[in-house]
């Protein structure tokens, strides 16, 4: 009888472990991508003349975190604008040239050669060039948005 109990008893505990196995989320698979993998597309509206790539996530979703890689053409200006939320941006290739303030000012600005990295406040005006072609990745958490400041 003791030994009826304790098959039934461990026969029992199998079948919670497999209820609980299954019933448990499935982590999500990590995101990779080659570099030659990267899917282009022409930028739109504010980001005309450059061609962008949405790497991670959605940046027109709210609340949903995203990373875009944006590649802009020698001499590629863009105006002072702002953001409703904080932006991060790493320059991948190239020189990213930026500025703060809601007039372009060279005299204002430092170049940022591939490595660095900045960080823009929501709501702050700021503006940059592209120096040679420029690669930079821009992280943040959605919805997007871009405001001409003036």
């Amino acid at each position: 009888m003791k030994r009826t109990l304790t098959i039934l008893a461990i026969a029992g505990l199998s079948l919670v472990a497999v209820a609980v196995r299954a019933a448990a989320p499935t982590a999500p698979a990590p995101v990779i991508i080659k570099a030659d993998a990267v899917k282009w597309a022409p930028g739109t509206g504010p980001m005309k003349g450059m061609q962008v790539a949405a790497l991670y996530g959605d940046p027109n979703k709210a609340g949903a975190q995203y990373a875009l890689r944006v590649k802009c053409p020698d001499g590629m200006v863009l105006p002072p604008h702002k953001h409703a939320l904080e932006e991060q941006v790493t320059v991948v290739s190239g020189t990213f040239v930026v500025g703060v303030g809601t007039k372009m000012d060279d005299a204002k600005t430092v170049a940022l050669p591939a490595g660095s990295f900045v960080q823009v406040p929501a709501g702050v005006p700021h503006y940059a060039k592209c120096k040679g072609e420029t690669v930079i990745e821009a992280h943040g958490v959605g919805k997007f948005t871009w405001v001409d400041a003036k």
